[in-house]
């Protein structure tokens, strides 16, 4: 049900599986390591999607009639090694450098979160409950239909990140459906989203130029605040330590954490005045502001990377690529 995602691999231990997952052994044509690439490259990833019947969970298994038979290209063996060979050296060290991103954004994303402890806690123990102070819409338990080119847009778990949507992560619907899943509560610019549940506490706030005709899709809630609220402020309040600790509290102890609308509305928030507010924004963006549209680079750079991946992979094992090792070989 993953095959879509790279849930295919050759393994290099030895051990079990669950009954969700398919070996295969080759035979001695076949250079495993080949065939790990091979398998993980994009036209094989396009492949297989063309075999799934939806997005849900169990409607994107590939069947075993399916995969199998899917055509491969088996090069001579040494043409086979000399390929694998080349993408473990390069990918290795494109690994080497995305890990060197990811480890810098951690960095900053902790010294963020520090700054924003260090700002919220002037305000001690005077917090208010979020309920007293918004309007906290949930949406359909269920997942919006998918529909290409209808006009309206659907904002999932996944599109939440750091204070904003992404908007290369929304999907389109039909104004049927549009109007279904904001039926309790349609989002404007001003709200805060944010996530229940895969992952818990994301937030973002929705602002004029993200696009328009937004749906929260499920596992989010629509947070309307109050003229007692800056919606920035909250923006950034809900993503502070002391929201995470919360959250962490209410949420400990469960398999899959989740948050519930209670809890949501149980969230402490400082409120002071709006003047305060204004002010607390200008210190956080003088801090975190810098440190955060680093990160957002930085993130950029590791998303051409994966590219560059996924792209020296594809042109390596459909030979593509100047192979010096291989050259008088017999194909």
């Amino acid at each position: 049900m993953w095959l879509i995602g790279g849930g295919i691999a050759v393994s290099d231990i030895r051990g079990v599986v669950s009954p969700d997952y398919r070996v295969y052994r080759f035979d001695d044509v076949v250079h495993p390591k080949y065939m790990h690439h091979l398998l993980r490259s994009k036209p094989f990833m396009d492949q297989y999607r063309l075999y799934i019947r939806a997005e849900t969970t169990f409607d994107r298994r590939v069947s075993k009639e399916d995969f199998g038979s899917i055509p491969v290209t088996i090069p001579p063996m040494r043409q086979q090694q000399a390929i694998a060979a080349l993408l473990d050296a390069e990918l290795g060290r494109i690994d080497g450098l995305i890990r060197m991103r990811e480890s810098q954004v951690r960095l900053l994303e902790e010294r963020s979160q520090l700054v924003l402890d260090e700002v919220l806690s002037r305000f001690g123990r005077s917090v208010t409950p979020l309920r007293y102070l918004a309007r906290i819409v949930d949406t359909e338990h269920r997942t919006a239909p998918h529909v290409p080119e209808g006009g309206h847009w659907v904002a999932g778990t996944g599109s939440l990140r750091q204070g904003h949507i992404r908007s290369e992560m929304l999907y389109e619907t039909d104004p049927t459906s549009y109007a279904l899943w904001t039926r309790r509560g349609r989002p404007t610019p001003g709200d805060v989203l944010l996530t229940r549940e895969a992952p818990v506490g994301e937030v973002a706030l929705y602002r004029r130029d993200d696009p328009a005709a937004i749906c929260i899709g499920q596992r989010v809630v629509l947070v309307k605040p109050s003229e007692r609220l800056l919606p920035e402020y909250l923006t950034w309040v809900l993503q502070a330590p002391a929201t995470r600790r919360f959250i962490e509290d209410v949420t400990q102890g469960s398999l899959h954490p989740h948050l519930n609308m209670s809890d949501v509305g149980r969230i402490p928030i400082p409120a002071p005045a709006i003047d305060a507010q204004n002010q607390t924004l200008s210190e956080i963006y003088a801090v975190v502001g810098g440190q955060r549209r680093t990160i957002a680079a930085l993130s950029a750079s590791a998303v051409l990377l994966r590219e560059r991946r996924q792209a020296v992979t594809t042109a390596a094992v459909l030979g593509q690529l100047d192979m010096p090792t291989t050259r008088g070989v017999a194909s």
